[in-house]
């Protein structure tokens, strides 16, 4: 935290009489000896308060100052934000599990995860999200255990878009859509490491092409690719795959037959092969994105909150963030004001956000 040039409130804490002598010091002009901030939330707007510890000169030429609140304790403080999270009384459960139940009946969902340090072990936070909502989970695993704890992917039968990872391949009541943001960069450093592999190349332009094509189509208003169109992106699919399979053939073990540790670019051919229609997921069903750049984002503030604050102390202290991060994504994904929700769940009003 960084002090502010700018306060909304400056009060001045001066003393009112001489520490050596006694004399009033009511009309003796004083200078600025220190200064704090402290940064709190109002119910409409931040407000920076800066409290300024005064010094002033008697005739004896005694300095005296004035002194801070005992709740100022550094130069930058958080007042009554900091003591929202452990109001658990009023934590949005209730906000939380309309959220969940939104998520979980959407069309199509956005999911990821990513490490976030509690109590000094790593643990793991799983996100589930679409345009208009976003449900975080905390858990002390990453592979399909800790999805399972969020109670949102198995019972979910929309379209899940994600980048592959392979417990959510498990979810066989969904339909899926992988990320092909994932699979520009992994062309990119091949293309880059093996610029021999000139099939790389082809299969960036083509996705990047085909993209192109889907959102000409979609800003003229049509629901999908007509049937020419389809074949071809098919077919033009299905020969770059089979040159790139000549180009890197599989390895196999000389004597067994068996399948051996792979070059770089074989286990992404063998995704781009294995998984063909839920690549191509976003050409052939308008409503599926080209990547989950959506999962991302909102997973994004909780990567920035550790890189600022660092790792949470507790258990409870990462699930009642998470909770208030599942609450403010989704207001601000509804245009509601993400503070006045903040404030309306800590002093027992829920807020209940639209289903879709």
């Amino acid at each position: 935290m960084t002090v502010s040039a700018n306060p909304d409130r400056v009060l001045k804490h001066e003393p009112s009489s001489c520490g050596g002598c006694g004399s009033s010091l009511e009309h003796i002009p004083g200078v600025i000896a220190a200064r704090r901030q402290v940064i709190d939330l109002p119910p409409i707007r931040v407000e920076t308060v800066e409290h300024q510890r005064i010094e002033k000169r008697c005739r004896c030429d005694t300095v005296t100052t004035g002194v801070f609140p005992t709740e100022v304790k550094s130069p930058v403080s958080y007042g009554w934000v900091s003591s929202l999270g452990q109001k658990t009384s009023v934590l949005p459960a209730d906000t939380v599990a309309v959220i969940k139940q939104a998520v979980t009946a959407s069309t199509v969902a956005h999911v990821d995860e990513s490490g976030l340090r509690v109590a000094g072990s790593l643990a793991w936070v799983h996100c589930a999200s679409t345009t208009t909502h976003t449900v975080f989970q905390v858990d002390p695993k990453r592979g399909l255990a800790g999805t399972l704890n969020g109670g949102v992917l198995q019972l979910f039968t929309g379209v899940m878009v994600h980048d592959g990872w392979e417990p959510y391949k498990t979810f066989t009541a969904a339909t899926h859509g992988l990320c092909n943001a994932h699979h520009l960069r992994e062309l990119q450093k091949i293309c880059e490491d093996n610029p021999e592999l000139g099939r790389a190349k082809q299969m960036t332009g083509f996705l990047v092409g085909t993209h192109r094509q889907v959102q000409a189509v979609k800003a003229c208003g049509d629901t999908g690719l007509d049937k020419e169109a389809l074949e071809a992106l098919w077919h033009g699919y299905g020969e770059i795959l089979a040159a790139a399979n000549v180009q890197s053939p599989a390895r196999v073990h000389p004597k067994t037959g068996g399948r051996i540790a792979q070059t770089e670019p074989r286990p992404l051919l063998n995704r781009l092969d294995s998984y063909q229609d839920d690549v191509l997921r976003f050409a052939t069903d308008f409503s599926v994105p080209f990547d989950n750049n959506q999962a991302e984002r909102d997973i994004r503030m909780v990567n920035l909150r550790q890189k600022v604050s660092g790792c949470l102390r507790s258990t409870t202290g990462a699930e009642h963030f998470v909770s208030i991060r599942s609450v403010m994504s989704t207001a601000k994904k509804q245009a509601v004001n993400e503070f006045e929700v903040l404030l309306d769940a800590f002093t027992g009003n829920s807020w209940i956000p639209a289903h879709a």
